[in-house]
């Protein structure tokens, strides 16, 4: 292909499906090509979609999932993992994109599979009182009332909560970096959080799903904790 001058058209047709893109960087020539269904016309006179789909240092979330790319693989196998099983503990390094993956990608997915009429997204990370904050996560859902039991800090309080308030909804609950139990949440209070989640998925039926984000680092930590949760 040969350098195109000034007032040539950035895009050039090959022919077909194939598609060539030639330009000039700093005195040199780039050739490029893509395969695609669309014209070399209505490329050059389709709308540009404002904005970037990078996110920086931010995690992608639910509303977020036509921006996420790239772990198609990964949302197939957890979404088909989680329709078999109701615990889902996923680890990895620190900024390897566990919470992202979950919440543009597994999350998405679960809802457009169970329907968006019946599923319930309670995401929350555990931060000093995760009681306080399964309350939190619970108001922008239920009213003060309702989701006022989430705040007793007792080792029934998770399975008290969903036997009050999910009724014939499916619930997905993410509790998002959950080494923050062992970083950010006093002993005792964790201990019972533990206690009551553990609670909650023994008896809980398959439509409440529980899944955990940790770094892989604070796996030990689990060691003193029962099994069930260690191996999901």
């Amino acid at each position: 292909m040969s350098e195109p001058d000034a007032n040539s058209s950035y895009f050039n047709e090959i022919g077909g499906d194939l598609k060539g893109i030639s330009g000039n960087i700093s005195g040199g020539v780039v050739n490029q090509y893509i395969i695609t269904e669309k014209s070399g016309l209505e490329i050059r006179e389709r709308s540009l979609i404002p904005g970037s789909p990078y996110l920086g240092l931010r995690k992608f979330e639910a509303k977020d999932s036509n921006k996420f790319f790239g772990r198609d693989r990964w949302i197939i196998e957890l979404t088909n993992y989680l329709d078999k099983e109701n615990v889902l503990l996923l680890l990895g390094a620190s900024g390897s994109g566990k919470s992202s993956l979950i919440q543009a990608g597994v999350i998405p997915a679960l809802e457009d599979r169970w329907g968006s009429d019946r599923f319930v997204n309670l995401t929350f990370v555990p931060d000093r009182n995760p009681f306080e904050s399964l309350y939190g996560c619970l108001l922008a859902k239920y009213r003060q009332s309702e989701a006022q039991l989430a705040r007793s800090e007792q080792k029934d309080t998770l399975i008290q909560v969903i036997r009050s308030l999910k009724q014939d909804s499916r619930w997905l609950i993410f509790i998002d970096q959950f080494e923050e139990l062992f970083t950010r949440t006093p002993k005792t209070q964790r201990d019972i959080f533990i206690d009551s989640l553990m609670q909650a998925i023994a008896n809980s039926d398959d439509s409440v799903k529980v899944v955990l984000t940790m770094r892989a680092d604070f796996l030990d930590k689990l060691s003193p904790y029962p099994k069930s949760l260690v191996t999901s």
